[in-house]
């Protein structure tokens, strides 16, 4: 968690190609993809939605990474959070884990 919170794309693509668990939560419910973009780290949160992070994943206080960039006022972060999130509500119900690599933009 900590490379992505710190915006280090490669540690965190090499961590995710040796199987890293991108939806692993901390002591607090925090998630790579909550603390990348709280950090507006752009790149690390496209490629952690690439690999199939839960955009819809709360913390223990029930916040997402949506919530989180939105009170940092991020403002590219926060559309690239609401663009998945619509992508997830609109798939099929059986398909919603889908992933952005699998649909080909990733």
């Amino acid at each position: 968690m900590w490379a992505s919170q710190e915006g280090h794309i490669e540690i965190v693509g090499l961590l995710l190609a040796k199987g890293a668990e991108v939806n692993l939560q901390g002591s607090e419910g925090e998630t790579a993809l909550s603390l990348s973009s709280q950090r507006d780290r752009l790149e690390v949160v496209n490629t952690l939605l690439a690999h199939g992070s839960d955009v819809n994943l709360p913390d223990h206080d029930g916040w997402t990474a949506l919530m989180w960039a939105s009170q940092e006022g991020q403002i590219a972060v926060p559309e690239s959070l609401r663009d998945e999130a619509q992508r997830v509500r609109a798939a099929p119900r059986g398909d919603r884990q889908r992933t952005a690599w699998q649909d080909g933009r990733g």
